[in-house]
């Protein structure tokens, strides 16, 4: 089973849509897209991650997902300031608090505790193994339970944030660490497939993540969406 996370393209975030640019890789996404089999299309409800879609897939195809959606909250710091999202963290930061790149500790820190997202990181990685499930793939602790071994593939339009989250589980790693130093640019593709090595039991690798080989195709350069400055002495977003 192969599962396809893509990012949304350049967004307007204000209007919930897509810019030109992302309006443009859509369109290159789609033709690209459309020599994959796939055998089910799945979208967050969010206007720029469904006009993604949309460009790839006719509407009756597509299955919107609340769950889906961006992954929004905001955590407490030190110094008793609010982040406007729970990852992006400064790098000093990051340093001084180890806990929130372990698995196994950093849904219980302050920092997660305060944003409000525990119970629907709970909520969204249950929906997540229902759907991955529904496909054959049950989860058995930190692997899957086979009980349909199968080459089907299936798509996701999402979020960088949510993307992270859902890799999180697929990797069993804290999605801060994903979050905090991936970047996925707008209508990028991720893969991961399964891994049957024992019968009867799988886990997932990622075998690309945020490529974007149709944007090349087309000569269209990735957004910058999702990152931030190269160098401090710049003009790009700090």
């Amino acid at each position: 089973m192969k599962i396809i996370f893509i990012r949304h393209g350049d967004p307007n975030y204000e209007l919930d849509c897509l810019t030109e640019v992302g309006i443009e890789q859509a369109k290159a996404l789609g033709e690209y897209m459309k020599d994959i089999p796939v055998d089910g299309v799945f979208s967050s409800p969010h206007g720029r991650a469904y006009l993604t879609a949309k460009a790839c897939y006719p509407e009756d195809k597509i299955v919107v997902l609340d769950w889906l959606r961006e992954f929004y909250g905001s955590p407490t710091l030190d110094d008793g300031t609010l982040q406007d999202i729970t990852w992006d963290f400064m790098p000093a930061y990051m340093s001084k608090h180890p806990e929130l790149y372990d698995d196994n500790k950093y849904l219980d820190t302050p920092e997660m505790l305060s944003s409000g997202v525990v119970p629907k990181y709970h909520n969204t990685i249950e929906q997540f193994d229902k759907l991955v499930a529904s496909y054959g793939y049950e989860r058995m602790g930190k692997c899957y339970k086979v009980n349909d071994s199968n080459t089907k593939t299936i798509v996701c339009f999402c979020h960088i944030g949510l993307m992270s989250v859902l890799m999180s589980r697929l990797m069993n790693a804290s999605y801060i660490l994903l979050a905090q130093h991936l970047c996925a640019s707008p209508s990028s593709i991720t893969v991961f497939a399964t891994e049957e090595r024992e019968q009867g039991i799988a886990h997932f690798r990622c075998l690309g993540y945020g490529t974007t080989p149709h944007l090349a195709k087309k000569g269209i350069s990735n957004s910058f969406s999702a990152r931030f400055c190269e160098i401090f002495l710049s003009d790009d977003r700090h």
